[in-house]
């Protein structure tokens, strides 16, 4: 309250702050939909790392405008929605389950594949992960997936379990559901 108990007025929300924050907001859902989506589906670290640029460009955008919308026009609902997006994204990612998900609807998919484990080096979807070559290996099945670094990784089917590592630049191979396995090359 200010002098007379008169409550001081608050300042109107200008129409070209709204539609900013708004923009702002949408790009982040957006982005972030689409890291999900990367990492459901195993995708490209130049698409992933080019996301989370955009991400970031995002936030100092939303920086600004939130500091005006909040100093100016005490705005902090409408500002603290991209931000919660944004740790709600991180949670998924860091738990697990856009992978996991990703997984539960393809495992029949690739469980088909691993009888037959057609060699191929021709890019094709399996589910909703894109698998860049299929390769026996080991009593199994290796589904080299375009996420990782250099040397490649993927989902590998091995019945009879992980093969010792032989080498230094042989696949790790981490228990994953079963007889399946994640397997990176190090």
């Amino acid at each position: 309250m200010g002098d007379g108990g008169v409550a001081p007025l608050r300042r109107p929300v200008p129409r070209w702050w709204t539609i900013i924050i708004f923009g702002v907001t949408g790009l982040v859902i957006v982005d972030c939909l689409w890291l999900l989506w990367q990492n459901m589906v195993d995708g490209r670290l130049s698409v992933t790392g080019s996301l989370l640029f955009g991400l970031l460009a995002l936030g100092v955008c939303w920086l600004v405008v939130a500091a005006v919308g909040m100093i100016a026009y005490r705005q902090f609902v409408m500002v603290a929605v991209a931000p919660a997006v944004v740790v709600l994204t991180g949670l998924l990612g860091w738990f697990g389950v856009p992978e996991q998900f990703g997984w539960l609807v393809s495992k029949s998919h690739f469980e088909q594949a691993a009888q037959t484990c057609d060699e191929t080096t021709a890019g094709h979807r399996i589910g909703v992960f894109t698998v860049e070559a299929v390769q026996r290996k080991d009593g199994g099945c290796l589904f080299r997936t375009p996420g990782g670094f250099v040397g490649g990784s993927g989902f590998a089917y091995l019945p009879g379990g992980a093969p010792p590592k032989s080498g230094e630049y042989d696949e790790r191979y981490r228990p994953y559901d079963g007889v399946w396995y994640r397997y990176s090359l190090s």
